[in-house]
């Protein structure tokens, strides 16, 4: 397995990484990520290039243990996952999974990112992960890792 590992100097060019997948799932994940830069216009976007998905998280630190969301492209959908979801009020069982931490939810649309009980549930994330979010400077994104080989991205 290789790993590339791009300095933090180095220009976050996450564009050509979404671009590897379909058409449908590439324009969505372009409009996602567009629309969660003018939501969490703060902190630290980290993308993680693996073997079965491509992964844009979201934080307020460089830390990956401060990871409040992530985007989570596949070949067939997007997620967006919830790092501490588990630990959420989600008394509608709108978020999906059973691990003993994370959570996510089907994303399909911009639409379904900036309904109420999405931005809820944000809320309630970045609450948890305060004060690091008031503290972080504004969005910088970053290629953590990519690695090589990898899945069919179509």
């Amino acid at each position: 397995m290789h790993r590339q590992r791009p300095t933090a100097a180095q220009p976050a060019r996450v564009e050509p990484l979404i671009d590897k997948f379909s058409p449908e799932i590439a324009t969505l994940s372009h409009a996602l990520r567009e629309t969660m830069h003018a939501l969490l216009p703060r902190g630290f976007e980290m993308v993680y290039d693996n073997y079965n998905a491509l992964a844009i998280g979201y934080g307020p630190s460089q830390k990956v243990s401060e990871l409040v969301f992530s985007l989570v492209l596949y070949p067939r959908w997007v997620h967006l996952y919830f790092m501490q979801g588990a630990a959420l009020n989600n008394p509608n069982g709108f978020l999906q999974g059973s691990g003993s931490r994370g959570r996510h939810v089907r994303i399909d649309s911009v639409e379904l990112l900036l309904d109420a009980q999405t931005r809820e549930l944000m809320q309630q994330a970045v609450l948890r992960a305060q004060p690091g979010w008031d503290a972080a400077p504004a969005l910088r994104s970053l290629i953590k890792s990519v690695t090589a080989p990898q899945r069919p991205r179509r």
